[in-house]
């Protein structure tokens, strides 16, 4: 048996409770919009603008039942793709405690969201959204540092992956664009709760999100030229 399965294979092993657990738990919000099924309307609303109104709905059985199944598929798939991964020893184990909860997390949150809404309670929509996402970028960036050369986690540019040096220093970097972008973002969420200036805040937040993207790779090629440069 070819050795990169056997180590897939080990590794859904060591972690199968926890798998279960997460995948239940990801599917559980259907056990509530069961119950509600009657007060449920037929239509569901899934998408919504910066002012919190909805703007995209779907049926009730695919916002009940699809939803958490959906995101059960993007669990296993992730959770493949890291059992293939060539250099998976390299994963650190808190980044995949991460993917294994974030599913759950994430269907708690949007079933709350759209059931709350389709049952007529005023939640702010957009300020919820935005804080989580910027509470997970702190997550993500304290662990993603720890992950060292692999082909699954971290900033993965060209030059990072043919060079350990450059993948230590490239995620280093990206690490800390995380936590201070993460801050950042939380801030703005938790403005939104405050004040409403969602659209002004939403703005920010995309520049934030570019800057953290953009800078990483920028950093890792620009710390390829440096190297190049000292060889000549």
């Amino acid at each position: 048996m070819d050795d990169q399965f056997k180590g897939g294979i080990t590794m859904w092993k060591s972690y199968k409770k926890l798998i279960i657990l997460t995948i239940l738990l990801t599917l559980a919000p259907i056990l509530f919009g069961v119950i509600m099924w009657e007060p449920l309307p037929d239509k569901i609303a899934t998408h919504f603008n910066m002012n919190n109104q909805p703007n995209g709905w779907t049926s009730k059985p695919i916002a009940v039942f699809g939803l958490p199944c959906l995101l059960v598929a993007v669990q296993v798939f992730t959770l493949i793709i890291t059992a293939i991964d060539p250099k998976k020893k390299n994963i650190a184990p808190n980044s995949i405690l991460v993917v294994l909860w974030l599913m759950p997390i994430m269907s708690w949150l949007v079933s709350f969201i759209s059931y709350a809404d389709a049952l007529g309670y005023q939640v702010n929509i957009n300020a919820i959204v935005i804080t989580f996402i910027g509470i997970l970028f702190v997550v993500l960036g304290n662990f993603s540092p720890k992950n060292q050369h692999n082909y699954s986690y971290g900033v993965r540019t060209r030059w990072a992956l043919d060079d350990d040096e450059n993948w230590y220093h490239t995620n280093r970097v990206a690490a800390i664009c995380m936590v201070i972008g993460g801050i950042l973002t939380t801030i703005c969420g938790l403005l939104m709760f405050i004040i409403n200036l969602s659209l002004p805040l939403i703005i920010i937040e995309i520049v934030i999100i570019l800057v953290m993207a953009l800078y990483p790779i920028y950093y890792s090629y620009r710390f390829y030229r440096k190297k190049q440069l000292n060889k000549q």
